[in-house]
Order: structure tokens, then sequence, then C-alpha cells
């Protein structure tokens, strides 16, 4: 088969806004708590955040993101959790949280739909809901949603 394009003299036009596909570079050291089953998305996390400027713990699950916590107790400003774990999940995890007096944001990863009541859901903290699969710029994107004050 044949293809006919048309002839185009001369350079081509200047796109007069530059589109960038990388995240805001916009962590400030702030210190985030990643609590994932999945290693792959754990590491995926983790590296992405850490290149966003964040300081990342990792915990593979419920309980190591508690004992984390207690460890760094007024440190951690987001916890970034998976809602479906062994044992505790990003729910669970977000009422011990509390309960322990412990007042970080929390950001669920889920690749489910999200079920609940919402309004529980803002008690325990619960900001975002990040579905998965998630890109980069997503991640991004949630983790400064998450971190900027709210409008009171």
């Amino acid at each position: 088969f044949t293809i006919y394009l048309p002839l185009v003299e001369g350079a081509p036009p200047v796109a007069s806004q530059v589109v960038s596909h990388e995240p805001p570079q916009d962590g400030r050291g702030e210190l985030v708590l990643v609590a994932e089953d999945d290693e792959a998305i754990l590491e995926l996390a983790r590296d992405g955040l850490e290149t966003l400027g964040y300081r990342v713990l990792v915990a593979t699950d419920g309980a190591g993101a508690m004992a984390a916590m207690e460890r760094h107790r007024d440190g951690v400003v987001l916890i970034l959790s998976d809602m479906v774990m062994p044992e505790v999940g990003g729910v669970e995890l977000a009422r011990r949280v509390r309960e322990a007096g412990l007042c970080p944001r929390v950001v669920l990863m889920t690749g489910y739909p999200l079920e609940g009541d919402s309004g529980e859901l803002e008690r325990l903290g619960v900001v975002a809901c990040l579905r998965k699969p998630f890109t980069m710029a997503q991640l991004a994107g949630v983790v400064h949603d998450a971190l900027s004050p709210s409008p009171d």
C-alpha cells in the first residue's frame, strides 16, 4: 500500500505552552508512613515519595505501621495505607492511630470499590482514596492535596 502525506513547507509551529508530565516536586522533608503488603507497590510509593522530597517510613502490615507510629509519635504527618491488608487494614489502622491520640492525615489505597460511612472515614482522618494502580502524577497529586491546609 501507499501512504500520501501533504507537503508542509517551513518549520512546525512552536507550542505556546509546554506541558510537563512530571509530578510536582513539592515535598519539604515531611515524614510519610507507607503501609502496604504488596512489595512492588510499597517500593513504588516509597521511591516516588522520596523523589518528591518526602521522608518515608515503610511497614508491610498494620501492626508494623502502628509500631512505626509509636516510635515517631509526632513526626508522621501522613499515613498512606493499603485498605486491605492481613489482620489490620487501613481503616482499622486509622482507627487505632486516632485512639492512641495520634492525628496524622490518612490516604487509603485500594483496588476495590470504596465502601463504608464517609463520615466515619472523615472522623478517622481519612482525607482521600488513591485507586490502584496509580501513576506517579496521581500519587504526587493526592499527597500534595492531603498535606495542603484545609480551608476552614
